[in-house]
């Protein structure tokens, strides 16, 4: 089976794309789209053993900063959401 280097790279332009577009403050489906294309990329750079590369290992550094905050974002939302749901 050949490898379609263009599947991998989908991510990492998904990423770089969403990261541009991205508004302030982010929406709840930006947040989640952030989420799961930097873990693609993560799984990628993993599989393809590129993780070791000093390059790699920046990209994700920063990757999981981004993606830490991006989850303390949703976690907020979905309090907030939760929390307009309780009667009062």
């Amino acid at each position: 089976m050949a490898l379609d280097l263009n599947r991998a790279d989908k991510p990492v332009r998904k990423v770089r794309k969403l990261l541009k577009k991205m508004s302030n403050p982010p929406t709840p489906e930006e947040v989640h789209d952030f989420r799961t294309n930097s873990r693609r990329v993560d799984a990628t750079l993993k599989a393809f053993s590129l993780d070791s590369e000093p390059s790699s290992r920046r990209l994700l550094k920063r990757l999981a900063r981004l993606r830490k905050r991006a989850g303390n974002a949703r976690d907020m939302d979905a309090l907030t959401d939760f929390a307009s749901t309780v009667p009062a």
